[in-house]
């Protein structure tokens, strides 16, 4: 006999010779074999019946429970659709391989499948093979209980192993986070986060982990900005590294924004003055920034279509339109910094090209993409 662990039930393991039935656990949590004798089917269909109405209210949520439960969601299922069950019997006085079917399912029963059944097929989340070979689950369907997504994605993790998935992708949403200690439980480690979910990554093979990593990169901008009188946009940063010194308006990109979008919106955020992309000058490439991280800034020659500074109070402490000239003069701006506003200044002139974007059909997948170029060469 096996009792539960908050003993509110107990469970036979097998069906004896007088044809009193039970259950048999097989390797597979999520796969409960009924076995039923002739004669005692309805018998070990109330016991799932009633089995499951206790494990709902089983604060331990016994793994025995919760596997008559997802038999009984299988079950409940069939009869919903009108198709009848049939289970396979294990009775040493029975042919093997014989089989029978439901019958007498009371309407009170049905009732209890409809209102129970749709609760417990949650409990088994739902997963996809992506084109790598790797496993992604479906964090919509993960379940919300530890135990029941632990045993699941245990049994899931040898299925993939023997089937020679790669590795596994797993997306853990903010409000089930009280799934993560499960999964690093079984190996997954943390591969990347947002604000609404982390997302862990587990290798399967015994090879060396081939799964991508997280971001590696971040992404800024500057506006490279000149009006009529040849002065420059700058300001100065109330906070951050490089304060009080006179640098070009910019900032991070936005997660799905162009490089070219992001500019012209930092620069209309730090000092309300707009503008439109005309060129690409150059981009520096740095390593061991924020958090670890690589860094690509991109400089973009943009347009002023106005004139009057509004700046950003509480993150510019000075905005204003300098000499070109003067700004190019500065004592701090040696070296690197120096070539990219140089460069900025031959773009202006018409000296230096630059790269402009066109944007293209991907055609292997839907959408376009930015394509950033020396422009063609007219004809």
């Amino acid at each position: 006999m096996h009792t539960c662990l908050c003993g509110c039930c107990e469970h036979s393991d097998t069906i004896d010779e007088t044809g009193n039935g039970g259950h048999e656990m097989g390797s597979d949590i999520g796969e409960l074999r009924v076995l039923a004798h002739r004669g005692h089917v309805e018998g070990i269909w109330e016991h799932c019946l009633s089995s499951v109405g206790r494990w709902r209210d089983c604060e331990n949520r016994d793994p025995v429970c919760m596997s008559l439960s997802r038999a009984l969601c299988r079950v409940g299922r069939s009869l919903l659709n009108k198709k009848p069950l049939q289970l396979r019997t294990r009775a040493s006085k029975t042919p093997a391989g014989s089989s029978y079917r439901f019958s007498k399912v009371s309407p009170t029963s049905i009732l209890l499948i409809r209102r129970n059944f749709c609760a417990i097929e949650e409990m088994s989340f739902q997963f996809k093979v992506d084109a790598f070979g790797s496993i992604a689950i479906d964090h919509k369907t993960l379940p919300n209980d530890e135990i029941v997504f632990g045993k699941h994605l245990e049994q899931c993790l040898r299925e993939w192993r023997e089937a020679g998935r790669k590795g596994v992708f797993l997306k853990i949403p903010i409000e089930k986070s009280f799934l993560i200690p499960v999964a690093t439980e079984l190996g997954f480690a943390f591969h990347h986060a947002r604000p609404e979910y982390l997302m862990l990554t587990k290798w399967l093979l015994s090879t060396p982990n081939k799964l991508p990593f997280g971001a590696t990169h971040t992404v800024g901008v500057g506006g490279f900005v000149v009006n009529d009188k040849k002065q420059i946009l700058v300001i100065q940063e109330k906070s951050g590294p490089v304060q009080k010194i006179w640098k070009l308006p910019g900032g991070r990109v936005d997660l799905g924004e162009e490089v070219e979008d992001g500019a012209v919106r930092e620069v209309f955020e730090e000092t309300g003055i707009k503008t439109e992309f005309k060129s690409m000058v150059c981009f520096r490439s740095a390593h061991g920034g924020a958090f670890g991280n690589s860094d690509f800034y991109f400089v973009c020659l943009l347009k002023p279509i106005t004139s009057e500074i509004k700046k950003q109070e509480d993150e510019i402490a000075d905005a204003q339109w300098m000499n070109l000239d003067d700004f190019l003069k500065l004592p701090y701006y040696k070296g690197l910094y120096q070539e990219v506003m140089q460069f900025g200044a031959q773009a202006l002139e018409g000296n230096y090209s630059g790269l402009v974007s066109t944007e293209l059909p991907i055609i292997f997948r839907a959408g376009n993409a930015k394509l950033y170029h020396i422009p063609k060469p007219k004809l």
